[in-house]
């Protein structure tokens, strides 16, 4: 919503639930809301500042909570292209795990075209508490995403990203250092079917691997998303 002719304000709210049929201690769900403000500059750039709360239930209970804020400036290139930068701040508070409670400080800068994003990232997540500093890590990553037309009214829409996290101190149980590599794929379409609601089916694969056995795994998961843009 413009408030003059530089200056607009944006807000969204994002929900999400997954549930499992044979295991409901790890069913999942999340509400996020964002509100903040953008400014044009003269030559077009953009600053913009924005305030994120988010909520994280597991089993039907309260988990974390997220809140923060998100700085971005983004610079216009020819022919549609924008290169960005941001920086977050944010605080992680856990229910019933104080030891996990963190600030977690971002860095990122993107490239954007019509068609794709690249994105390469880095920061640190520093628990608030000394005994929790094996949970401490350093991690830095990519994410690549592609939307391509196939069809009158259909799009494909795949991804590519992964991070690399190290941890601080050796954790109490298995006496090392944690170092994880992850990398996340996915695949599905973007499928017009009013004049502004899509349906998006997707599969998308994730490979964990680290070198404490219990946080080694992989998984595929098929989703069916609605999207209204208006």
């Amino acid at each position: 919503s413009a408030v003059s002719r530089q200056t607009r304000l944006f807000g969204s709210v994002l929900g999400t639930w997954r549930d499992n049929w044979k295991s409901r201690d790890f069913d999942q769900a999340s509400a996020t809301i964002t509100g903040g403000a953008a400014h044009t500059l003269a030559n077009r750039d953009v600053l913009s500042l924005s305030a994120q709360f988010q909520n994280f239930w597991l089993a039907g209970g309260s988990y974390r909570q997220a809140y923060g804020l998100v700085g971005q400036y983004t610079h216009l290139l020819n022919g549609g292209r924008a290169l960005t930068f941001a920086g977050q701040v944010f605080r992680l508070n856990y229910e019933n795990d104080p030891l996990r409670d963190a600030n977690r400080f971002g860095l990122a800068v993107s490239y954007v075209d019509r068609a794709l994003i690249a994105t390469l990232s880095g920061g640190k997540e520093e628990t608030r508490r000394g005994a929790g500093d094996h949970l401490s890590n350093g991690y830095l990553g990519f994410n690549l995403g592609f939307e391509r037309p196939v069809a009158s009214g259909v799009n494909i829409v795949g991804g590519l990203s992964g991070e690399a996290r190290r941890y601080d101190t050796a954790d109490p149980l298995f006496l090392r250092k944690r170092k994880d590599e992850q990398f996340d794929a996915s695949l599905g379409l973007k499928i017009l079917v009013s004049q502004t609601l899509y349906v998006r089916p997707r599969v998308s694969y994730t490979r964990n691997w680290s070198n404490i056995a219990l946080y080694d795994y992989d998984r595929v998961t098929v989703s069916l998303g609605l999207r209204a843009e208006f």
